[in-house]
Formats: structure tokens, C-alpha cells, sequence
């Protein structure tokens, strides 16, 4: 059960470059940027980060 900690957060990278690709093709075929377009940018941003920095603490946790 231990060595299948990161295969959540690489789910969580994966999530989150699709939601990423999503908001930029939606944002820019549009050709406007506003405050729902940034928030889709930021949450999928942030989560990205998040499936690093999970997938880093679990890979090297002993």
C-alpha cells in the first residue's frame, strides 16, 4: 500500500494539465482573458503543484 502513494498525485498532474489545456484552448480560440478563464489557470496551476510536490514527498518518503 506504501509504493502506490504517487500514483495519486501523478492522477493529480494529469487532472490538472487537461483542465490547463481545456481553459487555454476555450480562453484563446475566444480571444478573451477575464476572471473566470484566470481562476481556471490558477486552479489548475496550483494544482499541478500540488501533484509535484505529492508525488516528490511520497517518492522520497522513506
Amino acid at each position: 500500500m506504501n509504493e502506490n502513494k504517487w500514483i495519486g498525485g501523478v492522477f493529480l498532474i494529469l487532472l490538472s494539465f487537461f483542465l490547463f489545456l481545456y481553459n487555454y484552448k476555450r480562453s484563446v480560440k475566444k480571444g478573451n482573458f477575464g476572471f473566470y478563464e484566470a481562476r481556471g489557470f490558477f486552479g489548475a496551476l496550483l494544482g499541478l503543484l500540488f501533484g509535484i510536490a505529492i508525488t516528490l514527498l511520497s517518492i522520497f518518503r522513506p
